[in-house]
């Protein structure tokens, strides 16, 4: 059944890809089947972070907290003004969240091809919160679209256990302390039941400061889970 599934799937495809082509969003180039969000070369040139291969590095680090970080990792270093990485992190302002979906896709194939499948670490995935009315003007959330990614490419199931409770002001022009206090006590934890003794993995498109993700990393933490990992698909980078 599932085998004449993915058949069924690839020939929708490739009809629907020959009166629709989808181009890679970086160079234009007509994607192949076998390209979802990017081509293959634009995939070649994204700045990798190989953070998964470290038991502490620079995002543990970033995420120091009271709450203790197993595994975290970002697929590529974010630079102000590169193109490249800037349309897989800019794509939530612009209303294509599929591309979001098919990059975490695409992320957890290379984990996998390492021996870092999410699946052998985490039980669940849980999706950063966006406050309900940040949610309704943007019409989705991107965290989610990124766990949906990850679910899609390894099994892993999705847990919206977290709820954003108030809507922090901008952090555009904050400093790393004042986007820390600017989010205390945004993020709580609706269903501790689910995360108790459960290995979590926490989701989010990108991270700056840290500051939202150790916002929703203490918020897990009163679930007592066996574990948080920390994923995302870019970190933020200083030249």
């Amino acid at each position: 059944m599932q085998t004449a599934c993915r058949i069924l799937q690839f020939i929708r495809t490739a009809l629907t890809d020959m009166v629709w082509p989808r181009c890679c969003p970086a160079c234009g180039r007509t994607l192949t089947q076998r390209e979802a969000c990017l081509c293959i070369s634009c995939i070649y040139r994204l700045p990798r972070t190989q953070l998964h291969q470290s038991d502490f590095n620079e995002l543990h680090h970033k995420l120091g907290s009271h709450t203790r970080i197993d595994k975290a990792m970002a697929w590529f270093w974010y630079y102000r003004g590169n193109d490249l990485t800037s349309i897989i992190i800019d794509a939530k302002y612009h209303d294509t969240p599929r591309l979001i979906r098919d990059a975490a896709a695409e992320y957890v194939g290379e984990l996998t091809d390492e021996g870092c499948n999410p699946a052998s670490f985490a039980d669940l995935t849980v999706p950063v919160p966006m406050h309900w009315s940040k949610r309704i003007a943007r019409g989705y959330n991107q965290a989610e679209w990124i766990a949906d990614g990850i679910r899609r490419a390894c099994g892993l199931p999705i847990a919206h256990c977290l709820e954003a409770t108030r809507r922090h002001r901008t952090q555009t022009r904050l400093s790393a302390v004042e986007r820390r206090k600017n989010l205390q006590g945004s993020i709580s934890l609706r269903r501790p039941d689910i995360v108790a003794g459960r290995r979590i993995l926490l989701v989010d498109d990108i991270i700056t400061t840290g500051a939202t993700m150790i916002a929703a990393v203490e918020a897990l933490a009163q679930g007592n889970p066996a574990s948080i990992s920390i994923l995302t698909l870019g970190a933020a980078k200083k030249i």
